[in-house]
């Protein structure tokens, strides 16, 4: 059985930054950090998400089950000071969607623990590229808890590129980094493993 999961955002603004170098690099964290503290100034930053899992036989995948999970995510600082912000995320109207085994079938609606969460607030310290605390509704779900931990550690990156062993909300992970352009700085997670993912415990607050 073969697995694969994916993350995604599409950003809804203008955005270019160069990551070239190590310089460039940090340019492009402080330009960051400047459009999250302009953003609070007016509407947030807007995204649209969607999270796949895709289920097949390793030697079948023209017969390829797969779940994803679709939402629109808001972002803006509610608190900032110097290299580091208090990240404010909305979730709104997530929905699951759901293919049969047939090859040509599409992704349909279907009913989820996710209609019971239509609009969600969450949050996040964030200190120079690094998601320092995740604060979330320890009531919630573990799987809900740990779909918005997935994504604010899409918010958390360094400024080179390379190899090495990185803890964010998802806790440790073998990460890799890569610029394959000027405009676009990629992000490989593998091996993620914590300990402390229960509700309650020192990463699920309020």
């Amino acid at each position: 059985m073969r697995r694969s999961r994916a993350v995604c955002i599409v950003v809804r603004r203008e955005a270019s930054y160069c990551l070239r170098d190590m310089l460039a690099a940090r340019l492009a964290l402080l330009a960051l950090l400047a459009a999250l503290a302009r953003a609070s100034m007016r509407e947030p930053a807007a995204y649209a998400v969607e999270h796949a899992t895709l289920l097949n036989e390793a030697e079948r995948r023209d017969r390829e089950v797969g779940l994803h999970v679709r939402a629109a995510l808001r972002l803006r600082p509610a608190w900032a000071a110097a290299d580091q912000l208090l990240l404010q995320f909305e979730l709104l109207s997530p929905k699951l969607y759901g293919r049969g085994k047939h090859v040509n079938a599409d992704f349909v609606q279907i009913e989820s623990v996710w209609d019971a969460y239509p609009h969600s607030t969450f949050y996040a310290h964030w200190k120079e590229g690094l998601i320092q605390q995740v604060y979330l509704d320890p009531d919630e779900l573990i799987d809900i808890q740990n779909f918005k931990r997935s994504l604010i550690s899409l918010f958390q990156f360094q400024v080179a590129e390379g190899q090495r062993n990185e803890t964010d909300a998802t806790g440790q992970c073998e990460v890799q980094y890569e610029a394959p352009s000027e405009t676009t700085v990629r992000k490989v997670k593998r091996r993620c493993r914590s300990a402390g993912w229960a509700p309650g415990g020192a990463g699920a607050r309020r």
